[in-house]
């Protein structure tokens, strides 16, 4: 088989492997068909800001996986041979994964390359959790890439009553707002924190960076929130740092968290059930399928910022 490796930073590899054997009575064997490209995170594995410790490459990227059970180890119970699941995975022709919370089933009418904004739906759960959401609050999003509209649907389900979405690229502005966007605004043109505050009447309780971290969102989502609000970070940083104006978050006490990740296992469910519930509408997020031999353009395109995709999906088989 075939899968995608980093070897050092600004080198990216296709590599011929064996297929994994299963040697675990619990593990599941997946022919993958599908695998969702984090443009911020394998921009970072790729650019070396994330790791500068060059003794961590190799790196093979990927998170997430959509494929066929082709063998399953003799304990496990419900998943069969023949099913399409959804799992955590890497960019390689074969993933093998255990039974449980890591690898869920995918029914016929979700389509298998949405399917894995399950898993990055989870991270989006975990920042509302991480946000602690209450009922009627106030949020900001900066950042309305895959993540900041999931997160935008996933805060409108735990209550939010008010929801800004701010991004530099108008289209996915609209994309925000026929996904249930209270305001959108192109920072831009405008200043987020005011027009939240007129419209809104207060500044947001919490506020989210999903903007790649980009020091400018970050400033805007302090700038936007609340006296004793929370801010939360869920980019890169800048090269791998933060950067914000010490003065207003002093002053304001803010709170700054980072979040990351899916949380705990049960977040990848509840996100794959809100998509197969249509609770979350992840048809209206475009998604770009490409040849997973074409990853060295697309690497080259996230290191230059310009990309004319959302989601964006390998297709392996």
């Amino acid at each position: 088989m075939q899968r995608i490796v980093i070897t050092k930073p600004f080198d990216v590899q296709i590599e011929e492997t064996q297929i994994p054997e299963i040697n675990k009575d619990n593990l599941i064997l997946i022919r993958t068909e599908y695998s969702g490209v984090s443009l911020g995170t394998e921009k970072v594995y790729f650019d070396g800001t994330w790791e500068q410790n060059l003794s961590k490459y190799p790196i093979y990227p990927g998170y997430e996986a959509v494929g066929i059970v082709e063998k399953v180890g003799d304990n496990v119970k419900n998943i069969n041979i023949g099913d399409r699941v959804v799992t955590f995975g890497n960019h390689a022709g074969y993933v093998i994964v255990p039974e449980g919370s890591g690898c869920q089933k995918v029914p016929n009418h979700i389509k298998p390359e949405k399917s894995t904004l399950a898993i990055l739906g989870a991270t989006a759960i975990h920042a509302v959790e991480r946000g602690d959401l209450q009922p009627n609050s106030k949020v900001a999003i900066f950042g309305a890439g895959v993540l900041g509209l999931l997160l935008l649907q996933h805060a409108k389900l735990a209550g939010a009553g008010f929801v800004m979405v701010s991004d530099v690229i108008d289209e996915k502005l609209a994309i925000a707002t026929a996904l249930g966007a209270d305001l959108v605004v192109n920072p831009k043109h405008k200043s987020p924190s005011e027009i939240f505050k007129n419209i809104a009447g207060e500044l947001a309780d919490v506020s989210y960076e999903v903007a790649g971290g980009a020091a400018k969102a970050q400033e805007e989502a302090l700038r936007s929130t609340k006296e004793h609000g929370k801010v939360l970070l869920m980019g890169g940083g800048d090269k791998g740092v933060v950067r914000f104006p010490y003065r207003l978050f002093f002053s304001n006490e803010l709170t700054i968290m980072a979040s990351r990740a899916t949380g705990k296992p049960e977040n990848f469910e509840k996100s794959l059930a809100r998509i197969i519930n249509r609770q979350i509408n992840v048809d209206a997020i475009p998604t770009k399928i490409v040849p997973y031999t074409d990853i060295a353009q697309i690497y080259d395109m996230l290191i230059r910022g310009n990309y004319p995709f959302i989601h964006l999906v390998l297709k392996w088989s």
